[in-house]
């Protein structure tokens, strides 16, 4: 057997290119372009941040609570304030309103009634919208969480009820506009309380039915809704000669 050994694996030249010792040349190595591969994974993971981002849009929107009467007014008209035009141990009625070149314009006519019995939690809060203070508004700085239950959303016919409403709003004349009713529920610290059941008019160049509905959904009309418009109708009648500025 002859002594001559001949190396024919590859070995790696100085450049780390593949070299064959038996023949001396230097093979060319397949070098894959990153271009193709790389430019997918960045195409990847673009789309995967762009869902991810819509996805937290989307759930920020559906979670973030919807704007109070006072924030809403103040952004669509460039002011806000509360003018309380009746209250007692039961009842108040407030004007929410924006001002504009002819005097004060009346956005939201609130009717409230107060529950029975408030919780001692409630107190605080309570004295300060007894004060004047608006009720959403409130409650929210003092750290509750507010929601409206129960919700009913509907027409309520000026020309039929009332025309004093009419005039807070300033319209020409009386016409449908639309009408909100719902329990105003305050949370803090996994307790519950139902603070009043409300009835709001809104001014039609504020919020029509089709708006409150976008924002709150659909809504049921019952027993307990139709008792509520009774006594509302009843206190605009009665406590039309307060609803004057």
């Amino acid at each position: 057997m002859s002594g001559k050994y001949t190396r024919t694996s590859p070995v790696m030249s100085h450049d780390g290119r593949q070299q064959s010792a038996k023949q001396g040349k230097v093979a060319p190595m397949k070098i894959q372009s990153p271009s193709g591969s790389l430019l997918h994974m960045k195409d990847r993971r673009i789309g995967m941040l762009a869902v991810l981002t819509t996805s937290l849009l989307l759930t920020s929107c559906s979670t973030a609570p919807p704007l109070l009467n006072s924030e809403r007014i103040e952004s669509r008209f460039g002011n806000y304030f509360v003018r309380v035009m009746y209250q007692d141990e039961q009842w108040r009625m407030s004007s929410l309103e924006s001002t504009d070149d002819s005097g004060p314009v009346t956005r939201t006519m609130a009717v409230v009634r107060y529950a029975d019995d408030l919780p001692d939690a409630l107190l605080e809060p309570h004295r300060t919208i007894v004060a004047g203070g608006s009720i959403g508004a409130t409650f929210r700085n003092a750290g509750w969480a507010i929601r409206k239950s129960g919700t009913y959303i509907g027409p309520f016919d000026l020309a039929a009820h009332d025309t004093t409403v009419g005039a807070l709003m300033k319209l020409p004349e009386p016409k449908d506009i639309a009408l909100h009713t719902y329990d105003f529920v305050v949370s803090r610290d996994g307790q519950d309380y139902r603070y009043a059941s409300i009835v709001e008019l809104h001014h039609p160049d504020y919020l029509s039915a089709h708006e409150l509905q976008t924002i709150y959904g659909p809504s049921t009309f019952s027993t307990e809704v139709a008792t509520l418009l009774s006594a509302l109708q009843a206190t605009l009648r009665h406590k039309a000669p307060y609803l004057v500025r």
